[in-house]
């Protein structure tokens, strides 16, 4: 059982059963979450969720939870089982009734019956069901057949305050209806079990059903996508108190430079963001975050929000699966003006289905169309690289590189005159600046620090190829190289970059001998057993700036980086999210309510001069 599970509800909802109230004429019923007015000296019912499951005597007629290590399920005893539907109207004594079993072949008219007569036909009002999936504490069951008509409008008018009361914390003032028996049979139960205790994902269900942080479901005529729903609708009622006392400060803006005012200058900001793939992200990894602060539908809206209040020029993403980019990212990037693309990692290309590759998470870039047009892009796969050099004879290529299948891409961009000071303008042709922009990721495992090498090596020679097939030999533009390179400031990833050069005894090459590879792949000044490459590059950020990239509860250090050549000048950075937020608020690890990825964004501002190049 999650830890989440066993949080305990502030709000729980507390009764007794009323069996034989009848009897009891002069009592009135009080609300559920006071004792029943028929034994007023017996105790409240406030069983966890932990010790309903083990009560499996007065387990729910209509739906039996079925535990497991990684899942939940519930199951319907009978399909054709009534599906009550308590209305949100002022007169809570109303109910509507149809059958499951029709309602899936074919919507029928809904039938609108008295409580009286709900009794009168002996029909099932299952409270303990209702309870658990309206608010997700567990009842003692009522049935129509033994409790009175006062305490079921007791019952449901409570039931209705609570539900009144959450849909105004979220903000629903629209004419709803709640589902209690089609939940049994159509949620998918490990994210309701757990949302319905306050800890779980948000999941649109068909028939306009919608599932709330709560554990309820609200019906509308007029269908709701997800994506109409703020972020702050999917948090739980119960822990939005806390999220908005732990919202950390804003990042500030470190200025490293003025821009130039004698010359034409075009100014454009770059962000780097690896964004968490949805398929890694999860409770065995992340078990410090609650389980609705790591859903994609959650995460992907702070992500955006993230995005667009920084609003870059270039945005450099890892780790984003391509129907991620092709649903999500792509379609709402392009109401706010950027072209985009994506390269996924090499394994999309042997997936068995369509619906697996789409799954595969890669690399994406997005630009604006109103400063930069895109001229050519290259997509670079470090597997297919590594078996085209089989002739070289070096097995750990075979045994060690190309087990991997991490990928990089590099665009040749083109400025347009909105990314040029309007004041200061090139002249004709000089609008049109060449800008390179590459985005990786490279292979994670630490025990596969030569793979990170020689995947380095590989990108550079890749990129000097491209540039020079398109811009001819000796061509320096402007070069951008973001990424997530799963490497420290001090290794030897960041040393080849920096330096422009490695050696085939590095330590880090494990003593295995790529002496052969390093001067095959050199693009720079070809030295025996020496890997280099022509481009003077240095990291935007330096430790004083940002002292980690990525903060998780075993890790936490510097691996995602912004590479700029000397054609560029940064101007400006955004700077580390303040550390004494994290110590104030014992935030251990990340993704976080407030945090979105186990990353933080990278953002500098860049400077070309027109006489740079």
């Amino acid at each position: 059982m999650g830890r989440a599970r066993r949080r305990a509800k502030s709000d729980m909802l507390t009764t007794n059963s009323c069996e034989g109230c009848r009897k009891v004429q002069k009592e009135t019923c009080l609300p559920p979450s006071q004792k029943c007015h028929r034994n007023s000296s017996s105790e409240i019912y406030q069983k966890s969720l932990i010790d309903y499951e083990s009560e499996t005597d007065s387990a729910i007629d209509t739906a039996s939870i079925i535990s497991s290590s990684d899942s939940r399920s519930i199951t319907s005893s009978s399909e054709s089982t009534s599906s009550l539907e308590l209305s949100l109207s002022d007169d809570s004594s109303i109910y509507s009734s149809q059958s499951h079993s029709k309602r899936s072949a074919k919507k029928s008219k809904t039938a609108v019956v008295s409580i009286a007569e709900l009794e009168k036909q002996e029909a099932e009002l299952d409270l303990q069901a209702l309870a658990l999936y309206v608010t997700g504490v567990p009842f003692q069951k009522f049935t129509s057949k033994d409790s009175c008509k006062q305490c079921i409008e007791s019952y449901t008018h409570a039931l209705h305050q609570h539900q009144h009361n959450q849909m105004r914390a979220y903000g629903i003032e629209d004419s709803f209806s709640v589902d209690l028996r089609n939940l049994a049979i159509d949620i998918h139960v490990e994210e309701f079990v757990n949302w319905s205790i306050g800890d779980a994902t948000f999941q649109m269900k068909e028939h306009g059903y919608y599932v709330t942080p709560n554990g309820a479901t609200y019906y509308t005529d007029q269908p709701m996508e997800p994506a109409s729903l703020t972020r702050h609708l999917m948090i739980p009622p119960s822990e939005r108190a806390l999220f908005t006392a732990t919202h950390p400060p804003q990042r500030p803006w470190v200025t490293l430079h003025s821009p130039q005012r004698n010359v034409p200058t075009a100014l454009f900001t770059v962000m780097n963001y690896n964004v968490l793939s949805d398929s890694y992200c999860n409770r065995q990894v992340y078990g410090y975050c609650p389980s609705w602060a790591l859903h994609w539908d959650y995460r992907k809206k702070g992500i955006l929000e993230e995005i667009r209040h920084y609003s870059a020029d270039i945005i450099c993403l890892q780790e984003v699966e391509f129907k991620q980019y092709a649903d999500f990212f792509r379609a709402e990037l392009q109401k706010d003006g950027y072209n985009g693309m994506h390269f996924s990692k090499s394994r999309a290309q042997i997936a068995a289905t369509n619906m697996e590759a789409e799954k595969v998470d890669g690399c994406a870039i997005f630009w604006r169309d109103n400063k930069f047009s895109l001229v050519e892009q290259t997509n670079i796969d470090f597997r297919k690289i590594a078996v085209g050099s089989s002739k070289l004879g070096v097995d750990n290529m075979i045994n060690r590189v190309q087990t991997k299948d991490n990928i990089g891409v590099c665009l040749l961009l083109e400025t347009k005159e909105a990314v040029w000071d309007v004041n200061n303008l090139p002249k004709g042709e000089s609008v049109k600046k060449h800008v390179v922009v590459t985005n990786t990721h490279i292979t994670w495992d630490p025990e596969y620090s030569d793979v990170k090498l020689i995947q380095t090596i590989m990108l550079m020679n890749e990129i000097d190829s491209f540039v020079e097939q398109r811009l001819g030999p000796g061509s320096k533009p402007p070069l951008i190289i973001c990424g997530d390179f799963n490497s420290l400031p001090e290794s030897g990833v960041c040393e080849f970059l920096t330096k422009g050069r490695i050696a085939a005894n590095h330590k880090e090459f494990k003593e295995c001998d790529y002496s052969k590879v390093l001067e095959y792949f050199s693009s720079g000044s070809k030295l025996d057993k020496q890997a280099t490459h022509p481009y003077q590059l240095r990291s935007a950020y330096s430790m004083d700036h940002m002292p980690f990239t990525n903060y998780t509860y075993d890790f936490k250090g510097v691996i995602d980086y912004i590479f700029h050549n000397r054609q560029l000048k940064a101007l400006g950075l955004l700077g580390q999210l303040d550390p004494n937020w994290f110590a104030d608020n014992k935030v251990i690890g990340c993704p976080h309510p407030h945090v979105h990825s186990d990353h933080l964004s990278l953002l500098v501002e860049f400077e070309i001069s027109a006489g740079d190049y």
